[in-house]
């Protein structure tokens, strides 16, 4: 088919047109979006919300590790001593079924191995008389086995936290891995998050709707882009205890985010 300029100009034309009237219908600091109905003129907006609640759960990592010169003697010593922490951690409070075995390990370590004395030259070798000794045998090596036993405890009743890890010390407890609170259910929170970020979503979409000069419609879509993490926050509360010798602990509070995005849709 010939190549004709005319055409080309013409059809060049129309989608110059048809931008120009796409662009037209979204105002200044809005976007067009698409529909199934076709375009429509909007603004996007991200808001965030969070609510902030005491923890309710207390998790620790609590062990103990023993060294012997055999692996039997190791392991039966391990398994004493956490036997006594067990009983321990059931008599301050904890249930049985927040008491979960995290690891069990044996492993062999060695005694650091003395000096090699410097093994003669060729050439020194040469002037001895007689033929040159054998090498000696290497020795065994020696060391100790290490066993180690943690167990994941729960504590549920916080007021209780330090008395249950000074029990544990008490009864041999010699390895502890922190502790963490945590919320058992954070729906409420999270629910309360959502509320403040939608609200935040809408002023936020009220505020850039005045400044452009246009009147804000309905929302177009909403979607939660995060939610449901909990944090530690800055400020702390100390636990009482009934025991005179608990460990300090302090509970703090968490925090529940969220954030969503939504696009409203803007008035004629």
């Amino acid at each position: 088919m010939p190549f004709r300029p005319a055409a080309f100009a013409y059809s060049a034309c129309l989608v110059a047109l048809a931008c120009a009237a796409l662009s037209a219908c979204a105002p200044h600091g809005g976007k067009t979006i698409y529909t199934a109905n076709g375009p429509v003129r909007g603004v996007t907006v991200t808001g965030n919300g969070k609510a902030n609640g005491k923890p309710d759960v207390a998790r620790t990592t609590i062990g103990v590790e023993t060294r012997a010169n055999t692996a039997e003697e190791a392991v039966s010593d391990v398994n004493a001593r956490m036997a006594r922490v067990v009983t321990a951690l059931k008599q301050a409070g904890v249930a049985e079924a927040d008491l979960r075995t995290a690891t069990v390990s044996l492993n062999f370590e060695r005694n650091p191995e003395p000096p090699r004395p410097l093994e003669p030259t060729p050439a020194t070798a040469a002037t001895k008389a007689g033929p040159a000794a054998p090498p000696p045998a290497p020795l065994p090596p020696t060391g100790f086995y290490v066993a180690t036993n943690n167990v994941e405890v729960t504590v549920r009743d916080l007021n209780r936290a330090g008395q249950v890890l000074s029990a544990a010390t008490s009864a041999g407890a010699n390895q502890m891995y922190g502790i963490r609170f945590e919320l058992e259910d954070p729906s409420a929170l999270l629910a309360t998050a959502r509320q403040k970020a939608v609200a935040d979503a809408k002023a936020r979409a009220e505020r850039l709707a005045q400044l452009a000069g246009v009147k804000l419609g309905a929302p177009v879509s909403i979607t939660e882009l995060e939610g449901g993490s909990p944090g530690p926050m800055p400020a702390f509360a100390m636990m009482r205890s009934e025991a005179a010798n608990a460990a300090p602990v302090e509970r703090g509070e968490l925090t529940v985010t969220t954030s969503v995005q939504i696009v409203y849709a803007l008035d004629h």
